[in-house]
């Protein structure tokens, strides 16, 4: 019986992509029937934010996390006849008074919604220890000492287990997060070997059994390296020997890894002579009810968990993903599917080398489909922007304006502000005109437009290319000029004084791109010849529409 209980979403994550509303989709496409939505919670301080949220501030956090609550409960509803959802929380401990103040004062803002905490530590010294190896060496570090009986890596493992000690006593988390967390680079270290650290880690077993905890055998350490999931085989045969309750998780950071690497989990589980897995259910019969919060029961699965035809399907057609931030992602092999979708270079700038591709001619000013591109909406389905988070219902329209040439264009943005927006109340509006960059000659230059905000926003301009389209009956198409496929834009905007660099993709209807075609954009985009353009690629999420 295919479940988890631990995901986030690009949505409310930024090491994470895609919208959770895809998430859910994915889960139920790959016949889960039950599926925890587990985001981070809010952090409050500059210091503890990661690399990648350089650019907002502390108290955007908390907006987010209210922000995934609310489209937490909505989808919840939403899905219900198709699977079992429930609203959790993946808990920090960064520095301790800090942690517990907001941590308690998100769960009384959220008691109504929330139904379960996943336990999670993942900072020693208020440094990260999963982010990537120079983080985590910084971390090490801090333990250097030479008066000290254990060496910096065991101290830092009896660091983390204290800590971890520190969050379940208090806590009481249903689910325990990646159990060995602290042993992510180096999985092959001994922990039995130094009996102060073992003695803390069955100490922790001991004390999540006694409330009836699950343990999650969570897969997401076998897309960073490890042979199996977390926890490692010696602490999960601990786990099973004092009689502790095991379930799944993928702590999936994306639609592409719903389920990912669940058929290494089953033969790990397998090899482990696992004969029970327990998941958790609105609350129940009383006596199956976890506290202090009441919310869910622990159930175990019914029948041989192991004969559930999700296993057989698994180990059939194992899930594959994008790879995640702490693998390699150079040198990946262009697949065939990405090659067959052609992208321009970027224009140069004043100064800049040429850098041109041999799909260029096709993204000339003479070759481009304008009439196939005006005069009619666009939704924004995917994009890199921080504009778009927390937004939805985001369209563009672009229509031909009286004694211009067919290429100058108003411009009209709409969207709803708020995940909470009714999608039949009023949108925002953004208007402006687009007009060609005309620094080049028609020969060298490829589309191009300048945009010129209107009203309040006339002093606001960004440049911005189309650099890939599949367009109806466009010369895009077969040979014959037959449409080849789904509609769709892949636009690329410079950077201003105000806004970063981004990417957008724009399709005709929310739902007209399939994923697979959507993968092979991503594909192609991180394939590309620009650096600007690949980077961006792991920052794009989906955006959620529900307009009727």
């Amino acid at each position: 019986m295919p479940i988890s209980l631990h995901s986030h979403s690009g949505q409310f994550c930024k090491h994470a992509t895609g919208t959770l509303d895809s998430v859910i989709r994915t889960a139920i496409d790959r016949g889960f029937i039950s599926y925890g939505l587990s985001e981070h919670m809010p952090r409050d301080r500059v210091q503890d934010l990661y690399p990648e949220e350089s650019g907002i501030q502390p108290s955007e956090l908390g907006e987010q996390f209210d922000c995934f609550i609310a489209e937490a409960g909505r989808l919840k509803q939403l899905y219900s006849p198709q699977i079992g959802l429930l609203v959790g929380i993946e808990t920090e401990l960064i520095e301790q008074s800090n942690t517990f103040q907001l941590l308690d004062q998100t769960l009384t803002r959220h008691r109504d919604t929330l139904d379960y905490l996943v336990g999670s530590v993942h900072h020693v010294n208020q440094i990260p220890i999963d982010f990537d190896r120079p983080m985590f060496d910084r971390a090490l570090l801090s333990f250097e000492s030479t008066n000290h009986s254990l060496e910096p890596l065991h101290r830092l493992c009896e660091a983390y287990f204290d800590a971890q000690h520190t969050l379940i006593e208090r806590y009481r988390p249903e689910v325990i997060g990646h159990f060995d967390l602290c042993l992510l680079f180096n999985p092959d270290l001994d922990l039995q070997a130094e009996p102060a650290v073992w003695t803390k880690i069955e100490r922790n077993v001991r004390l999540a059994i006694s409330y009836g905890a699950l343990f999650e055998v969570n897969s997401a350490s076998i897309r960073k390296g490890w042979p199996t999931p977390y926890p490692s085989p010696p602490i999960l045969q601990l786990i099973i020997s004092l009689g502790g309750r095991l379930t799944l998780s993928d702590d999936s950071h994306g639609s592409d890894r719903v389920g990912l690497n669940y058929d290494k989990s089953f033969d790990y589980l397998k090899m482990n002579n696992v004969s029970t897995l327990w998941y958790l259910v609105p609350a129940a019969e009383e006596h199956s009810i976890m506290q202090p919060r009441g919310k869910v029961s622990a159930v175990p699965i019914p029948g041989n968990w192991w004969e559930h035809p999700f296993w057989s399907q698994a180990s059939a057609n194992p899930v594959t993903a994008a790879n995640d931030r702490l693998e390699d992602l150079d040198n990946q092999p262009t697949s065939s599917s990405s090659a067959s979708i052609e992208l321009a270079s970027l224009n140069f700038q004043s100064g800049q080398t040429p850098n041109k591709s041999a799909n260029d001619e096709r993204f000339k000013w003479s070759q481009f489909p304008i009439d196939k591109f005006t005069n009619q909406t666009w939704f924004i389905v995917s994009s890199s922007l921080p504009f778009w988070k927390s937004k939805k219902n985001a369209t563009i329209s672009y229509s031909n304006l009286d004694n211009e040439p067919s290429s100058v264009m108003y411009d009209l943005v709409e969207y709803h502000g708020a995940l909470t927006d009714e999608p039949s109340s009023k949108r925002r509006k953004i208007e402006g005109i687009d007009r060609p960059k005309s620094e080049m000659n028609e020969d060298a230059q490829l589309v191009e437009w300048r945009w010129r905000g209107k009203g309040l926003l006339r002093l606001l301009s960004s440049d911005w290319q189309v650099i890939g389209y599949n367009l109806s009956s466009s010369k895009n198409g077969d040979e014959n000029g037959k449409p080849s496929g789904p509609d769709w834009v892949v636009t690329f905007f410079r950077q201003t004084l105000v806004t970063p660099a981004g990417i957008d993709i724009y399709s005709r209807s929310p739902t007209s791109l399939p994923t697979e075609l959507k993968e092979q954009l991503l594909q192609a985009l991180r394939n590309h010849p620009s650096k600007l353009v690949s980077s961006l690629v792991d920052s794009m999420f989906d955006i959620p529409h529900d307009i009727p």
